[in-house]
C-alpha cells in the first residue's frame, strides 16, 4: 500500500485510450472543461480568440472571448495563425471539424468493422473532406466483407 505502480498506471492510461478509439475524439470531453478555462483566462486578464463553426460557437464563448467563424479545416487553420499573430489575443483555441468527423468516421467503422472480425485501413490520405474519408472507410469495410 502506499507505493507507486507504474504498470497499473500504464494499464489504465492504455484502457483510456482504447475508449477513446472505441468512441470517438469527443469522448470524455466536458462543455464545462472548456468553459473553465475561457472564464479562467478571461478572469486572469488573458484574452482569448475561439475559431470553430458560427454553430459551435454560441455554446463556447464566454465573457470577454473574441469569436471567429470558419467553415473548413483550412480556414480554421488560417484564421488561428491570424489570431496567433494578432497582439490582443493571449490565447488562441481553434476546432478541426473535419479532423474530428474523420476521427469520429474511423471509430465508428472500427466499431461496425470489429463486430464482423473485419479489419480496415481507414488511413485518409487528405483531409480535403471528411465525407471522401467517410466514404474510403465505408467502401473499404464493404470490399473486406465481399
Amino acid at each position: 500500500q502506499g507505493s507507486h505502480d507504474s504498470l497499473e498506471d500504464a494499464k489504465a492510461a492504455l484502457d483510456l485510450i482504447k475508449l477513446k478509439i472505441k468512441h470517438g475524439p469527443g469522448w470524455g470531453i466536458e462543455r464545462q472543461e472548456v468553459e473553465l478555462l475561457v472564464h479562467q483566462l478571461s478572469e486572469a486578464g488573458q484574452r482569448c480568440s475561439l475559431v470553430d463553426s458560427p454553430g459551435s460557437l454560441h455554446k463556447w464563448v464566454t465573457g470577454g472571448a473574441n469569436a471567429v467563424a470558419v467553415h473548413s479545416d483550412e480556414d480554421t487553420i488560417a484564421k488561428m495563425c491570424a489570431e496567433a499573430r494578432n497582439e490582443k489575443a493571449d490565447f488562441v483555441w481553434g476546432h478541426l471539424t473535419g479532423l474530428s468527423s474523420l476521427y469520429a468516421a474511423r471509430a465508428a467503422e472500427r466499431r461496425a468493422a470489429g463486430s464482423k472480425g473485419v479489419v480496415v485501413d481507414v488511413s485518409a490520405t487528405s483531409l480535403k473532406s471528411s465525407n471522401d474519408a467517410k466514404t474510403k472507410a465505408k467502401s473499404d469495410v464493404e470490399k473486406e466483407s465481399e
